[in-house]
């Protein structure tokens, strides 16, 4: 009868090790092309982000406000007004918003959407067709109505025929707030409503 120690290794446990080796060898190829994938994911996420109304909601930071100059022929935009962190914003206010915007297609308009902290619903400013005038000079101006006590992040977002007439047939979502932002959103700005 063979003792613990007198055991050789068999062609059955000898394989799995030669097999390990070959496989340790490929090892950083595999890693290579799963990383080579995962930044293509990226890259097709964050080139239609915003387009589809299952995309996720816009990356942020609570309170701040989008104002990094433009790239050349990217769109671009920001507020002016609200200032960000106001607290002297009242409910039931007609608010006016201003910014700047740059780069926007001809064919393309600026809506605001006001989103209650934390609700991930997004309601819109008016009829998209004609909420925000942008003037030559690439200023912008709209009104939105404040109806609720509470933190609030306004977004302003470019939308592109295409999505605005999504927007006009989803009905229920004009009432209950979008479950996404639609359009690309371009700058935000959060206050508290009192």
């Amino acid at each position: 009868m063979a003792q613990e120690g007198d055991l050789k290794p068999s062609k059955r446990t000898a394989a799995p090790r030669r097999l390990g080796k070959r496989l340790k060898a490929w090892q950083p190829l595999a890693a290579g092309i799963i990383g080579a994938i995962a930044v293509i994911v990226a890259a097709i996420i964050t080139t239609h982000s915003g387009t589809h109304p299952t995309s996720a909601s816009p990356a942020r930071s609570p309170g701040t406000s989008t104002s990094s100059q433009p790239a050349t022929g990217v769109p671009y935009g920001v507020f002016t007004l609200p200032a960000n962190g106001a607290t002297n914003i009242q409910v039931k206010e007609l608010l006016t918003v201003r910014g700047r915007a740059a780069n926007i297609p001809p064919a393309d308009h600026l809506e605001v959407f006001l989103e209650f902290d934390g609700s991930r619903r997004y309601y819109a400013a008016g009829n998209p067709d004609t909420a925000i005038s942008l003037s030559a000079d690439g200023h912008w101006s709209g009104f939105i109505s404040i109806g609720e006590a509470a933190p609030i992040t306004l977004w302003l977002a470019v939308l592109t025929p295409a999505q605005a007439q999504t927007m006009n047939e989803q009905v229920s979502y004009q009432s209950a707030g979008y479950p996404y932002l639609p359009g690309k959103p371009l700058a935000q700005v959060g206050f508290t409503a009192t």
